[in-house]
């Protein structure tokens, strides 16, 4: 069990959604600029990333252990940092996908991650083929069901520090500009979580183990 999508305009902390085994499709959204190290780590049913054309930077192990075996990247990304894409094991016994294949444009960090890592490049990025160029579907929050007790969430300065409730369907509040490190943390019983537009960034291990959450 574990998270099935994740749509977010947030910068991602590292481990933000590290070890969620249900998690099967990611959408980027404009505005992100970093996904940071360990993202997604060990997501291994991950089949599908989408990335914006704003991204600048995806930290190391990003997406190391995940189940796709090619993306798009997006040549706004400057930094593609070591086994970002493509891998999966563990520091002893590290190994890659043999046919893993990577679209971008050439002469940007994509293809050099590429040739570093002797993975298939493929010149074929358009602003079609990005997910930015894409109409987004925006959960209308007033119709959305879920625990948005104000009592349930520590927030401090915009930063929602810790959720204490044990609903399976959490509105993060309007005016949340983070979610805090570790918020959510092994919330086994948390399904899906709607996020306000409001939310800038996911810190460090904000839905480490929620090994439910599914949306």
């Amino acid at each position: 069990s574990g998270i099935k999508e994740l749509c977010t305009a947030a910068d991602l902390g590292t481990n933000a959604c590290s070890e969620c085994p249900r998690l099967k499709r990611v959408e980027i959204r404009p505005g992100a600029v970093v996904i940071n190290d360990a993202a997604f780590q060990d997501c291994p049913e991950l089949e599908e990333v989408h990335l914006a054309p704003s991204l600048l930077k995806i930290g190391e192990d990003a997406f190391f252990g995940c189940g796709f075996i090619q993306v798009v990247i997006p040549p706004s990304v400057l930094l593609i940092e070591d086994h970002a894409f493509g891998f999966l094991g563990d520091s002893e016994n590290l190994s890659y996908y043999t046919h893993f294949t990577i679209h971008g444009k050439p002469g940007t960090a994509a293809e050099r991650y590429a040739q570093e890592n002797s993975f298939a490049f493929v010149d074929d990025w358009t602003p079609s083929s990005q997910v930015g160029s894409r109409q987004y579907h925006v959960t209308d929050r007033s119709s959305a069901k879920g625990d948005n007790d104000p009592r349930h969430f520590r927030i401090e300065n915009g930063i929602l520090t810790q959720y204490t409730g044990d609903a399976q369907c959490v509105l993060i509040p309007d005016g949340v500009r983070k979610i805090g490190n570790n918020a959510f943390a092994w919330n086994s019983g948390l399904i899906r979580v709607v996020i306000p537009e409001s939310t800038e960034s996911i810190g460090e291990g904000a839905f480490f183990g929620c090994l439910r959450l599914e949306q």
